[in-house]
């Protein structure tokens, strides 16, 4: 009996000897972490990193995997967590530890220091680890449980090829997480490029706001209409020669652009909810429907249109009386029409880019025998209204390819 009873008094000793230098352990390794210093970056470094890091990301989207490789990997020598630095926004701060950072952003009041949205939600992100979370309790795997580069790739997939910045807009309601995602300069670097090429944000200080800002630019989740109506006289008939008819033509141009640089026109009687159907794909079935390009012009704050016509469209009745007015040429001769219109690109009140006012029409004709001819129209406001900007949410109900 008393060899079980000092066999157990040992084992607690052993046990609370073990215990007290295992919490020793913990206290000294929580003085070392809050003692240790992390190595001052300079401005110099900083800046140097995000050039590098920016020419890796530019590298990448156009797929030159090897100097993207090389540009980031001079861009971590530089600044190791340059990285996470760029894509949760902080400001690189060389004289300021991160974890002391995070730790008293835990700590401070949030109400009204922080006018800026963005700042605001890192504030209060950052310290938790996570963009969002799931409000009940989820069997199956959240979303909150994706990486943010996972995130942004979705999101890439929600704004498309075509732009669609509106449903990102949308999608930045969601919650804060959200909101975040939908402001990361990478976003609205790739949409800025995709419209005006190769450019910098300059004097605007952010993609989003060049983006906003920045004229010309047009809008691509929908199409621009004008609507033109005039009255021509008509014939007698053979029994009535004291009556003399009036007919009232109406008629429609569509015009809608793609963020590529193509562009498509239809002009036709028919009303916008049966016309529209046919600017959906950029190889259009319609034999009425142009296709060109188009050229924003910065100094003029206008938009070039160059179309051309190969096939003969069909006319009959008003269709034919108007198409021979003011737009096609439906002689015998089947020539080749090019179609040069400059339209001025106008806001509305508060909604932006919603109007196209006619600047310059031009058709150049050349005809099967090698003689050519230039017409230029009046632009009366009867005969060429302006354009009016009308979304189309088939346009953009499915998305083909990622922004790139």
């Amino acid at each position: 009996m008393e060899s079980s009873k000092n066999e157990e008094n040992s084992a607690e000793g052993e046990e609370k000897s073990y215990n007290q230098r295992l919490d020793k352990f913990r206290e000294d390794w929580r003085q070392e972490l809050t003692q240790t210093a992390v190595p001052s970056l300079s401005t110099d470094d900083t800046e140097k990193a995000k050039d590098l890091f920016y020419r890796g990301s530019q590298a990448e989207s156009k797929g030159f995997l090897h100097e993207a490789v090389r540009f980031y990997r001079q861009a971590i020598q530089l600044v190791p967590d340059i990285e996470f630095l760029i894509s949760s926004g902080q400001e690189i701060d060389g004289a300021v530890d991160k974890r002391r950072t995070v730790k008293n952003h835990s700590n401070e009041d949030t109400s009204g220091e922080i006018p800026d949205l963005v700042a605001r939600f890192q504030k209060l992100l950052i310290p938790e680890g996570y963009l969002c979370r799931a409000e009940y309790d989820q069997k199956m795997a959240h979303i909150s449980l994706l990486p943010m580069e996972i995130l942004l790739y979705l999101f890439k997939w929600v704004i498309s090829a075509d732009l669609d910045l509106r449903s990102l807009e949308q999608l930045s309601l969601v919650c804060r997480g959200f909101y975040l995602c939908a402001r990361d300069p990478e976003l609205w670097r790739l949409a800025c490029q995709r419209v005006w090429g190769i450019c910098t944000p300059g004097n605007y200080g952010s993609w989003r706001n060049m983006y906003l800002q920045r004229r010309p630019r047009l809008r691509y989740d929908g199409a621009y209409i004008s609507k033109t109506t005039y009255v021509r006289d008509g014939e007698n008939s053979f029994q009535d020669h004291c009556y003399r008819p009036w007919h009232l033509v109406e008629y429609f141009r569509y015009v809608r652009f793609f963020p590529d640089g193509i562009v498509l026109m239809l002009t036709t009687p028919d009303h916008p909810q049966t016309a529209l159907g046919n600017l959906v794909n950029r190889k259009p079935r319609h034999s009425a429907v142009l296709v060109g390009r188009y050229y924003l012009r910065s100094r003029s704050e206008s938009v070039l249109v160059i179309l051309k016509r190969s096939n003969k469209p069909e006319t009959g009745g008003t269709h034919q009386h108007y198409l021979k007015r003011h737009c096609y040429r439906t002689g015998d001769d089947d020539g080749e029409q090019t179609f040069q219109i400059e339209l001025r690109v106008k806001d509305l009140k508060q909604k932006s880019n919603y109007k196209l006012v006619w600047m310059q029409y031009t058709i150049r004709t050349v005809y099967k025998n090698g003689t050519e001819n230039t017409s230029e129209f009046e632009l009366t406001d009867n005969m060429f209204p302006p354009f009016w900007f009308s979304r189309v949410r088939s346009y953009t109900a499915e998305s083909n390819m990622p922004l790139y």
